[in-house]
Formats: C-alpha cells, sequence, structure tokens
C-alpha cells in the first residue's frame, strides 16, 4: 500500500501545478504558467504539511527555511523539466509550438 500512496501523493501535488492552466482552460501555454504552478504547490504544501512535520515547534527561522526550501525546489525541477524539454525540442523530439 505504501508505494500505491506515494503514486496517490504524487498525482494529488501534480494537480496543484495544473490549476494556471485550469483557469485558462489550457489553451494558452505560456511558460510563466509552469512556474506559477510550481510556486502554488511551493506555497501550499508546508501549509498542509504544518502538522506533520510539526512546524509550529520550529524556530521562526526554521519555518522560513522550510518554505524557501519548498519553493525553490519546485521552481528548480520547473526550470529542469522546461530545460529538458527545450532541448529535446531543439534535438527534433516532440511537437514544435
Amino acid at each position: 500500500m505504501n508505494r500505491f500512496s506515494t503514486v496517490l501523493t504524487n498525482l494529488w501535488w501534480a494537480a496543484f501545478t495544473e490549476l494556471p492552466f485550469l483557469f485558462v482552460l489550457w489553451r494558452y501555454w505560456g511558460t510563466w504558467m509552469h512556474y506559477l504552478g510550481a510556486v502554488i504547490v511551493g506555497i501550499v504544501y508546508p501549509i498542509s504539511a504544518w502538522a506533520w512535520f510539526d512546524l509550529g515547534s520550529m524556530s521562526l527561522f526554521a519555518q522560513i527555511a522550510f518554505f524557501v526550501v519548498a519553493i525553490a525546489s519546485c521552481v528548480g525541477g520547473t526550470a529542469l523539466g522546461i530545460l529538458i524539454a527545450d532541448r529535446l525540442r531543439r534535438a527534433g523530439i516532440g511537437r514544435h509550438r
């Protein structure tokens, strides 16, 4: 069950990155929208995981660092994904817009 719950968790958080696209009904695909989705996840995750990590018992510095790391990792992962997609498109893989 643990492996299946990991898949469900990843699907749940991936849904948040789709929120900006949902608002425009997937008709517009600006790169900034990918970053907006990443920032949304980077903010929502620490809030939803507050009790699990007992962030309230941590120092203010640790709480801020948790948010900064969450946002930075989401934005960094998004940047890496965009870089890989761009390189693949330049290599002739995938469709061009």
